[in-house]
């Protein structure tokens, strides 16, 4: 199965794919996105040390479709022209672990485990958001 093709289908014809992620992108500029994901993960280990993460809201924190990404993920046209397609089902999925693994990070930091948050927050923390930057540069090539 295409990495971009429509779930339980053969690949689409390219005007139709191209199309759908057209139509997605009109409201989602991607490289204000990339850089917006990577100035929240920095944000968040900036807090961490201001603070202790103290002030930090786990809920949000956790919650993917609180950030502009989300929304477009979860309530935009991201969710309305593309997810059926897997490189999209696939982004949802990292997004939601991002926020998840972000919360788990903060909550380890405020219970005093440092070290763990720090382990979490340079290993499986980076990992993810290293894959969203590569589906959101791949979702670009598309359109």
């Amino acid at each position: 199965m295409s990495w971009v093709s429509r779930k339980g289908q053969g690949k689409n014809s390219g005007d139709e794919q191209t199309q759908a992620f057209s139509l997605a992108s009109r409201s989602l500029d991607v490289d204000l996105a990339i850089d917006a994901h990577k100035d929240w993960s920095d944000s968040l280990f900036a807090s961490l040390h201001k603070d202790a993460g103290k002030t930090l809201d786990i809920q949000v924190i956790g919650c993917a479709d609180c950030c502009d990404l989300g929304q477009w993920i979860h309530h935009g046209d991201g969710d309305r022209y593309l997810k059926s397609y897997m490189t999209f089902v696939n982004l949802r999925k990292t997004h939601q672990q991002f926020h998840q693994t972000a919360a788990q990070v903060v909550i380890e930091f405020q219970q005093g485990h440092t070290d763990q948050a720090m382990q979490l927050l340079h290993g499986h923390f980076h990992e993810l958001s290293q894959e969203i930057i590569r589906s959101l540069k791949n979702i670009k090539v598309i359109y």
